[in-house]
């Protein structure tokens, strides 16, 4: 009776270590959605991975995938109903794709839109605009002036997580007239 009650034990504990056990693949994004995108792998297979808000994490931080990025992704595979989900516990940047953009600040740009709670912009050797959030403490200097339109501007950010999508957010902290 104890051997049947350890091999039963045992059974559990390997069934639980192969669905929490961490498996790698390295691929190149070809497409991106609301917490999941797809890869291709080098054999040609494509896999779409789930993204978790608290078990995902990134290499680096403040990055997360697009299109063309070339990435090592860690996961774990979740039984679903009748199939199966890889969800990703680590998404490693291996080589920056060409629609990725790495910024840090302070950064120098172009203002291109102005809204009640977002900045477009376009910084200097970019081709595409970034969105920038303005949070109420942010400080507008000099005092009292107002972003315009063809504005040329030093913002001071940090990215953070944002809090719904998974994807980061660019949180003004000051932005100076040039």
């Amino acid at each position: 009776m104890k051997k049947i009650i350890l091999v039963f034990c045992f059974y559990l504990i390997s069934s639980f270590a192969s669905v929490f056990a961490a498996e790698v693949v390295s691929g190149e994004v070809i497409e991106n959605g609301f917490g999941k995108f797809k890869i291709r792998d080098s054999s040609g297979t494509i896999r779409l991975v789930y993204i978790g808000r608290s078990e995902t994490s990134f290499r680096p931080v403040t990055w997360r995938q697009t299109v063309g990025d070339k990435v090592k992704v860690s996961y774990i595979v979740r039984p679903v109903k009748n199939s199966q989900r890889m969800v990703a516990t680590l998404v490693e940047l291996v080589k920056q794709g060409a629609n990725s953009v790495m910024i840090k600040s302070p950064l120098n740009v172009v203002i291109t839109e102005v809204g009640r709670k977002n900045i477009l912009a376009l910084p200097q050797g970019f081709s595409q605009n970034i969105r920038f959030e303005k949070q109420r403490n942010t400080i507008f200097s000099p005092v009292g002036w107002t972003p315009m339109i063809g504005d040329k501007v030093i913002f001071h950010f940090q990215i953070i997580p944002a809090r719904f999508g998974g994807g980061m957010v660019n949180l003004l902290s000051k932005v100076e007239k040039r």
